[in-house]
């Protein structure tokens, strides 16, 4: 077979950890040193890094003002640095597997009667996965073999099908990939974070019916990748609640839930319009937030402080404005949590 980068280079996973581990709001806040492919051969040499940095720029490339250039740059005999492709910004592990799947010195024969090989070994389950790697790696030329595995009776050959040809950017991608993050849960994070990379408006469709499903799980999942997709769209916008937490709402034919962020961001996200809370005897919100009844449906928020007249609010049993009240009366990201856990 070819000689593939795959076999003349390794990565260097610790920086890749490194970088996707600092990936933040969208976008990618690179590590100190720089994020590429080590020679830990003997045999490296300042021709080979050459033919590898053309290799993958033949394959990927991003435009600076306007000005198409490639992500390699062979710095040494030993090292080739990789800007990072926008399609892969949230997946570096993916983008360099597919980057050593790129193979060198290929003829144009040699690369048909390879694509022939792996489209065999694309509708077989056990090689599938690193069948859509390679066909993934050669690009647009391996189109219409993925999108044969699409048709498989297989969900494995669908699935990873699928999440090649959404990092292509392929709207066919989207459908097999929802079915997948519904279905089967070993392909969910795998699924959902393909959809988050595509720009086309099918993904957006697809997790937009993710939020529906009863997995509490891929719900979520699918909030956050539309939220990198797009964190402006008024379905995943929120809104900020006294600076300490932002709060979401969203419509959902699913079972009621509530999502508190445990992680990088104090964030609330209620799924489901018209979520009430049942009226206890008594809630407290931290230690200055006291809830009661105040009649049918009704709640009755006090504040109390010391030197400090009493502050009261009353409201709905509705969550929308339980939370709304508890913010209102100066409670924070904390308080709210205490209250409704």
């Amino acid at each position: 077979g070819p000689v593939l980068i795959d076999a003349v280079f390794e990565t260097d996973q610790d920086e890749i950890r490194e970088v996707q581990g600092r990936i933040l709001g969208g976008g990618v806040a690179l590590a100190s040193r720089p994020l590429g492919l080590f020679d830990r051969s003997q045999n490296h040499s300042v021709r080979t890094s050459s033919l590898i940095g053309a290799a993958i720029n033949a394959r990927f490339h991003t435009y600076d003002r306007g000005v198409k250039r490639g992500v390699a740059t062979p710095k040494r005999d030993s090292f080739v640095e990789l800007e990072v492709h926008p399609r892969y910004k949230h997946n570096l592990g993916r983008y360099v597997r597919v980057a050593r799947n790129i193979a060198l010195g290929e003829s144009p024969v040699e690369r048909i009667r390879r694509i022939e090989l792996l489209e065999r070994k694309l509708l077989d389950p056990i090689t599938a996965p690193a069948a859509a790697l390679q066909l993934e790696a050669i690009g647009k030329e391996a189109l219409s073999v993925l999108e044969k595995g699409l048709s498989s009776d297989d969900a494995v050959v669908r699935f990873y099908a699928a999440e090649a040809l959404a990092y292509m950017d392929e709207a066919s991608a989207s459908d097999a990939l929802a079915e997948a993050a519904r279905n089967e849960s070993a392909f969910r994070w795998h699924a959902i974070a393909a959809l988050s990379a595509m720009d086309h408006i099918s993904a957006d469709d697809a997790l937009t019916e993710l939020l529906h499903v009863p997995s509490a799980e891929t719900r979520y999942a699918a909030f956050r990748a539309l939220r990198t997709r797009n964190d402006l769209d008024p379905l995943v916008r929120g809104e900020g609640m006294g600076g300490d937490f932002t709060y979401h709402m969203v419509d959902t034919t699913g079972p009621p839930m509530i999502h508190f962020s445990r992680s990088r961001v104090p964030e609330i996200v209620v799924f489901g319009q018209d979520v009430r809370l049942r009226r206890p005897d008594f809630l407290y919100a931290g230690k200055k937030i006291m809830l009661k009844p105040a009649g049918p449906d009704r709640i009755e928020a006090i504040r109390f402080e010391a030197g400090e007249n009493e502050r009261r609010r009353e409201c709905s049993d509705r969550l929308d404005d339980v939370v709304r009240t508890i913010a209102e009366l100066g409670g924070g990201y904390v308080e709210v949590i205490e209250c409704l856990r």
